[in-house]
């Protein structure tokens, strides 16, 4: 058995593991105390670099050692984990090409490593024309699924007074879905911000939808993609059969699937309505957001993590005030 440790670590500002927008991430990678600066002497003539990494969050119970749906997405073939570039891999390393901007005594400055802050480095190569392919690469087509939007700069943060066409967009797309589930969906509600009158919020309609049985939902996969929705399996949430529609900046709409009655259900609805029947926190909320929105313009990811703590605060409180309600009106 070999022990292989850390030659640096990565610093950038992406704090949560996700798959796309890595196109634009700046990342500093600072050499090991015990790496001396010399050992990157030269690599400043080179335009690119190769960074192996090692995949620090993947809990090692999690591991893929067969085959598995490229992200969880059921409507793409089942592959094995070294078909793949997928983070679960057995001795979870990562391997990507980046631009590099700089390179100053200890630390090198590149462009497009999708790693998050505080990433171990194993490695770093020079990339060398002799050592690139050679002939035609040669792809399945699933892989342009999977790749459309990781390297796109992430979407801008935007956050913008109530607009009451928010509920026509979303009863305008109610028709569409109810005609795409049919009778596996047992009900389709209007979340998020946009549901909730007077809440400034991203222009984006957040629906979600109950459905008897997930497996009869996912025989929608293919319609969703023809009525526009890109389809992200799981996406992070056990459970769900996440969609969007629109790409970059122009993104419409987020369709969250769930089994009838699960506790994501249960508590998207609660957060919603306990803010429709809440003034003061919903312009608590309002202040938040906007304050986030200035903060951070370009960088969705540190928005959403500047609101998790108040989310989640609020959130038992609305699962509480929820409980209260359904015992009043039992």
């Amino acid at each position: 058995m070999y022990e292989v440790a850390p030659v640096a670590y990565v610093k950038n500002e992406r704090r949560e593991v996700t798959d796309d927008n890595w196109g634009a991430v700046h990342s500093r990678i600072t050499l090991a105390p015990e790496v001396g600066p010399e050992s990157l002497k030269g690599l400043d003539s080179f335009s690119h670099a190769e960074i192996l990494f090692l995949f620090h969050k993947v809990d090692t119970e999690k591991i893929e050692t067969g085959a598995r749906h490229p992200r969880n997405n059921q409507a793409l073939p089942e592959t094995g984990i070294f078909a793949q570039r997928g983070k679960n891999r057995p001795n979870r390393i990562g391997s990507t090409i980046v631009t590099v901007v700089s390179v100053e005594q200890s630390t090198i400055t590149v462009k497009g490593l999708d790693a998050v802050d505080g990433t171990p480095v194993l490695d770093i190569k020079p990339v060398m024309n002799a050592f690139l392919p050679r002939t035609e690469v040669i792809e399945p087509e699933w892989t342009d699924e999977i790749m459309k939007n990781y390297w796109q700069t992430a979407r801008a943060v935007r956050v913008l007074p109530y607009d009451p066409t928010w509920k026509e967009a979303f009863e305008k797309e109610e028709k569409r879905l109810n005609r795409i589930f049919g009778k596996t969906a047992r009900g389709i509600h209007h979340i998020g911000s946009t549901s909730v009158e007077g809440l400034n919020a991203k222009p984006i309609i957040d629906i979600l939808i109950e459905v008897a049985n997930m497996e009869n939902a996912d025989r929608c996969t293919e319609e969703m993609g023809m009525a526009g929705y890109t389809a992200k399996g799981e996406n992070g949430i056990p459970g769900r059969r996440y969609f969007y529609k629109g790409e970059g900046n122009e993104r419409s709409h987020h369709v969250h699937v769930f089994e009838e009655g699960s506790d994501q259900v249960i508590t998207h609805l609660a957060f919603r309505d306990y803010l429709r029947k809440h003034p003061e926190e919903k312009r608590r909320y309002a202040a938040l957001k906007e304050q986030l929105a200035v903060a951070y313009p370009k960088d969705i990811d540190s928005y959403i993590q500047g609101k998790t703590n108040f989310v989640e605060e609020l959130t038992q409180k609305a699962l509480s005030w929820a409980k209260e309600q359904s015992r009043h009106a039992n």
